[in-house]
């Protein structure tokens, strides 16, 4: 929050959601918190860079964000371990800065990564519904004038809205038919053919099982 009480949603980022109604708190929330309140310690200015896209639909701000002595913070509580990366168009600079501080924590086992796997599509249920990384059996791709729908292991439907299809490489996707990908975004749902739904806006949420791995 800023003093002068509009709100700031850190772009190209997403941490672990702390308790609030009835939902408890997720694994490393508090850690995050914590980190971003030491960030700033006494000194509460902060230098926003905005993005293409300024507001979201709860007409939060949508920024980068440093401390007054340059540091970036989104890239820092990655560093840490305490975020993961994504990317949601028009809002992509830094995008691939963030992606290689994911990836360092991640293959470092650092904070949430201590732990942290993607998990089988085969196994989902509603217990994880919400931000997830998610992997599987890429095992259909159709096209339609409402999206390009990706099927992993016939129980996760993967979208692409038309909206963001001119970022994809249609052909890129179809080589991966057959394999194993992990895709990464908010899991809902679904009321069509499989029991759930994610949808992706840039190519950054979906890799090879081969690309992904740190090895």
């Amino acid at each position: 929050h800023l003093r002068d009480g509009r709100k700031v949603r850190l772009i190209g980022i997403n941490t672990p959601e702390v308790a609030h109604g009835d939902k408890t708190a997720e694994p490393f929330s508090a850690q995050a918190k914590n980190a971003l309140i030491k960030l700033f310690g006494d000194k509460k200015t902060i230098s926003l860079i905005y993005g293409k896209e300024k507001l979201d639909r709860y007409e939060r701000l949508l920024a980068h964000a440093f401390t007054s002595d340059g540091t970036n913070i989104q890239a820092t509580l990655l560093e840490q371990g305490l975020a993961r990366a994504v990317t949601f168009p028009p809002n992509t600079q830094f995008s691939t800065c963030y992606q290689q501080q994911e990836r360092k924590a991640r293959c470092t086992k650092t904070g949430l990564w201590k732990k942290t796997k993607p998990l089988m599509a085969k196994n989902l249920d509603d217990t994880h519904i919400g931000f997830q990384l998610v992997k599987g059996k890429l095992k259909n791709i159709s096209i339609n004038k409402k999206g390009i729908w990706l099927k992993l292991d016939n129980k996760l439907t993967v979208g692409i809205r038309p909206n963001n299809q001119q970022l994809f490489d249609i052909e890129a996707i179809y080589e991966l038919l057959d394999e194993n990908v992990v895709v990464r975004g908010w899991l809902n749902k679904s009321k069509k053919d499989s029991p759930y739904y994610m949808r992706i806006r840039h190519p950054s949420s979906m890799q090879a099982v081969t690309t992904f791995a740190c090895d």
